[in-house]
């Protein structure tokens, strides 16, 4: 068994867990952090706008609750790092080269023709090519989609993926989820209705588009889809 190497794949797992984790409670607290936000610009506000002759108040407690608070909030709310998209994606380049070389160690462990290795190259060598074609599926949707030529049909794809994979990862709402993919069929019923509409204001339903725009013949698999 390949020790070290599971070791390390392992830590690299239980980090990204808790990356997740850690970003599941910041999310939780991103709505308190935006009311703190509020309140702050409000003090702002009515100390710069406050009349000249105001500065005749005494306020011997307000320099002291300022500073208090001003002291605490590093401390409560430690600055985020700023993530670099391009340094992630680069870092995931090495995670699918990584894949790519265990991949290659399943098939080679195939070549040894025993029963056990036969069974298990079958079924990585299996679940390695889903992962590869759910990767790539995305792509090919996105293609598929911008045929339609609608801007924000695209927008509530990307927004419907972002939201999926942040239920899966456990820091996202699930209704939310339910909510962007629902959106997005929605916006490709309006799309697609509009390009089998021979006139503007004709009725139209999933029938009669499915017949006009499907490639194949009548009764085909694309009309019944």
């Amino acid at each position: 068994m390949k020790e070290e190497e599971i070791r390390k794949l392992e830590e690299e797992k239980e980090y990204i867990l808790k990356w997740l984790a850690n970003l599941g409670l910041a999310q939780e607290l991103a709505p308190d952090v935006q009311r703190k936000l509020e309140q702050i610009e409000w003090q702002i506000s009515a100390l710069k706008n406050s009349p000249d002759e105001a500065d005749e108040i005494s306020t011997p407690n307000l320099k002291i609750e300022i500073d208090r608070d001003y002291q605490i909030l590093p401390f409560a709310l430690p600055e985020m790092p700023r993530y670099e998209i391009t340094v992630f994606s680069s870092s995931d380049t090495f995670s699918s080269s990584g894949s790519s070389s265990v991949y290659e160690f399943v098939t080679r462990v195939g070549d040894l023709k025993t029963p056990d290795a036969l069974n298990y190259s079958e079924a990585y060598t299996a679940s390695y090519t889903n992962l590869e074609a759910s990767k790539n599926r995305v792509n090919d949707i996105r293609n598929q989609l911008s045929v339609l030529g609608n801007q924000q049909t695209l927008d509530r794809f990307e927004e419907a993926h972002r939201d999926f994979y942040k239920y899966k990862g456990g820091v996202g709402d699930k209704k939310s989820a339910a909510l962007s993919m629902r959106n997005f069929i929605d916006g490709i019923k309006g799309d697609l209705f509009r390009k089998a509409r021979t006139h503007k204001n004709e009725n139209m339903t999933w029938g009669i588009m499915s017949k006009r725009l499907a490639k194949s013949s009548l009764g085909g698999h694309e009309e019944e889809l």
